[in-house]
């Protein structure tokens, strides 16, 4: 009832939002007026909009700190055509959110205020005013988030609609392997796995309210049970289906009599690929897929820590193991197990960064330079990663140097080497110890060792380090201080020329 007039105001907004999200894109990249960018974006949005709807606005705003923007005063009409004349949704504000993310595509967008008209629910509006009062068209809040990881293709989307007279109806799902792939036809079409899916209803106590109102038949948790048996009986009922059933008799009784939250979720380890989808022809084909249960309450956060395991993990002197504590730190930085708390994350963090664990060093570099903005000790921390083994250690390196100067980037790198081993005229040990150097891998990165090896490599007639040498020579030559990297590949020139003439050279000829 109310749910199906609702169930519009969110549709439209996200359809509208949806259009502006390559705008959200963009206004993370580079030098760019974002005021002109974000009121030109959204007005292109509004005007593709009005194809098909009326839409006016009052004012865009856009926040310089958090860079995020919002329309106020929103109002949308659906046109005659729709079947629902006069039916309008306002909104008070309509916010795209700022999600800057290095490795996702992310897209965020908030409303609040929205009020749809009574005419959005036709001939059933008088009964839904009735049984919840004035407030059965207005929702508080709607947002909805969705984030396309890149480094794995998961997406992972997440929407919620507070009602002011019926509680809230969150959905989350995540996607795995998400990507696009031309059908026999060539054109594209998605493909991936759902391999979780979750709606929840909270604040159930004025639909429970309702139950004596709509005066339903019989146990309204047999006539579930019935229900969902005739939908499942195409082939019998499974042993799946019969744990649906029971759950949802189990979890709805429960909700009409004491109230509380019910959530519909995937089983666990469920994995549904799209093409399995397309081939389902009914809910009876879903379940053994999907493995749905009703129950009580959210599932728990995929790293649940323990009060016990925190508590030792924060103890200056713990007996935990680096996995143990690594889990803690990884909780405590994300909130997601443990509450949130970068501080005691970091802590954790360098103290097994300074007992010698790569991974751990990394981590504590990544989060110096993202929260503190330490990024001198943060590549200094990156740089022994790399000594350590760590394999992500270029990524980390490279997003460092961005926020260094040249000098500082060679000072650090000179001070944290500490004594450097002399070459040896063997092509392989140089071609390989120079990409070492200026990846930053299995040894800490340094910018003139590896131009000086390369250089040798390459003078031994190593092609693959010729090119090395080329992508170092042009590494930083568009930097303000281009004149201290120029010194540098001379000083290295020069170096390998004063080898090469006291013999050097001479050991390629006798291998």
């Amino acid at each position: 009832m109310e749910s199906m007039a609702l169930i519009m105001a969110p549709m439209m907004i996200s359809n509208m939002m949806y259009t502006a999200a390559p705008l959200a894109l963009m206004m993370n990249a580079g030098d760019v007026d974002s005021e002109m960018l974000a009121r030109g974006g959204a007005q292109l949005a509004i005007m593709g909009a009005r194809s098909f709807m009326d839409v006016t606005y009052d004012d865009i705003l856009l926040d310089e700190k958090s860079g995020d923007f919002s329309l106020r005063g929103l109002e949308i009409t659906l046109p005659d055509a729709a079947g629902v004349p006069g039916c309008t949704v306002t909104v008070a504000a309509l916010t795209v959110v700022s999600m800057k993310r290095p490795d996702a595509l992310s897209f965020a967008s908030e409303a609040d205020g929205i009020d749809v008209s009574p005419a959005c629910a036709a001939q059933q509006a008088p009964m839904i005013l009735a049984m919840l009062g004035q407030d059965a068209f207005r929702a508080d809040h709607y947002s909805a988030t969705t984030i396309y990881n890149l480094k794995d293709s998961s997406l992972d989307h997440a929407m919620i609609f507070e009602t002011a007279a019926a509680g809230s109806v969150s959905a989350n799902a995540r996607l795995e392997g998400l990507h696009l792939q031309l059908d026999e036809y060539g054109d594209p079409m998605p493909r991936g796995e759902i391999t979780s899916l979750e709606l929840t209803v909270q604040n159930t106590d004025a639909l429970r309210e309702l139950m004596p109102v709509l005066g339903l038949p019989g146990d309204p948790t047999a006539m579930v049970g019935g229900l969902l048996g005739d939908a499942l009986s195409a082939d019998g009922i499974s042993d799946e289906e019969q744990a649906l059933i029971e759950s949802a008799q189990a979890q709805i009784g429960r909700v009409l009599k004491d109230g509380g939250g019910l959530t519909l979720r995937s089983g666990s380890g469920a994995s549904v690929s799209f093409a399995e989808l397309e081939d389902t022809g009914g809910p009876e084909d879903l379940v053994p897929l999907l493995n749905p249960i009703f129950t009580a309450a959210l599932p728990g956060a995929d790293n649940l820590i323990p009060s016990t395991l925190l508590a030792s993990a924060l103890k200056t002197e713990s007996d935990l193991g680096a996995a143990e504590r690594m889990r803690v730190a990884e909780a405590l930085a994300t909130g997601n197990g443990a509450p949130r708390s970068m501080a005691k994350a970091m802590e954790i963090y360098r103290v097994l960064a300074d007992d010698g664990d790569a991974t751990a060093m990394l981590r504590y570099a990544e989060l110096l330079a993202d929260n503190l903005g330490d990024n001198n000790t943060a590549y200094t921390y990156a740089l022994r990663a790399g000594a350590a083994g760590a394999g992500e250690a270029r990524s980390v390196l490279d997003r460092i140097e961005r926020s260094l100067a040249l000098t500082e980037v060679l000072g650090i790198q000179t001070d944290t080497a500490g004594e450097m081993p002399a070459p040896t005229a063997d092509i392989a040990s140089l071609r390989d110890a120079a990409r070492g150097y200026a990846n930053g891998s299995g040894t800490a990165r340094h910018y003139g060792q590896a131009m000086l090896f390369a250089t040798l490599a390459a003078a031994g007639g190593d092609r693959s380090s010729a090119l090395l040498l080329e992508r170092l020579s042009s590494r930083f030559a568009g930097d303000e201080q281009a004149e201290r990297w120029t010194a540098l590949q001379a000083e290295q020139s020069e170096k390998a020329l004063q080898l090469w003439s006291e013999g050097f050279g001479d050991g390629f000829a006798e291998q």
